[in-house]
């Protein structure tokens, strides 16, 4: 009886942390309008019904798990360090269009960049360029700061030492500005490419 008690407790537990973990919806998340229909497919075989609605069928995607720290006031580096590492993070906390700078040949030239223009090679910090190759991407120097609720990330082309240590910066530095809203950090503005 104790043992059948104690793991319903941690089950419960367990679940309760579950759902403080996860990143809060976002507003276009909301629930369909009265007289919409919803999509009333047989579950036994995913054939919708005649009265189902094909835009209501498609579920929207959720945002990507991210560690407990990264979505707190303090865990702007955390975040900073999945956002640059995943696109999908990219696309669910950017509440800007990356691509807006970014000239209509060049995108149509590398469709798959989504104009995020700092990467990790090597664990070195690097200016994206899509086209040129990760390897020959030009290394960028960092410089992160943390005000109430606003976290930015200066980043300026540079040259290092063979001891990784800045030797030289050139050309203009560029920003990113992070927000932390709605229980997470999302990228709310950048300056001009460097």
């Amino acid at each position: 009886m104790f043992r059948k008690t104690a793991l319903t407790a941690l089950l419960l537990v367990a679940a309760a942390f579950t759902v403080a973990c996860k990143p809060p919806a976002p507003a276009s998340d909301a629930a369909p309008a009265a007289d919409t229909k919803l999509d009333t497919a047989s579950p036994a075989t995913g054939v919708p019904s005649p009265e189902a609605s094909p835009a209501v069928a498609e579920t929207p995607a959720s945002k990507p798990a991210l560690p407990p720290e990264a979505c707190t006031l303090e865990g702007g580096r955390e975040f900073f360090q999945q956002f640059v590492e995943s696109a999908d993070v990219r696309r669910a906390y950017s509440r800007i269009d990356l691509k807006a700078g970014i000239a209509a040949d060049a995108a149509a030239a590398h469709p798959q960049f989504d104009g995020f223009r700092i990467g990790l090679v090597d664990n070195r910090w690097v200016l994206v360029d899509p086209a040129i190759g990760a390897a020959d991407s030009p290394r960028v120097e960092l410089k992160r700061s943390l005000q109430g609720n606003t976290y930015t990330v200066d980043y300026t082309r540079a040259r290092f030492s063979n001891n990784d240590e800045t030797v030289e910066p050139y050309g203009e530095t560029a920003r990113y500005t992070f927000e932390f809203v709605d229980g997470c950090w999302a990228l709310v503005s950048q300056t001009p490419t460097p």
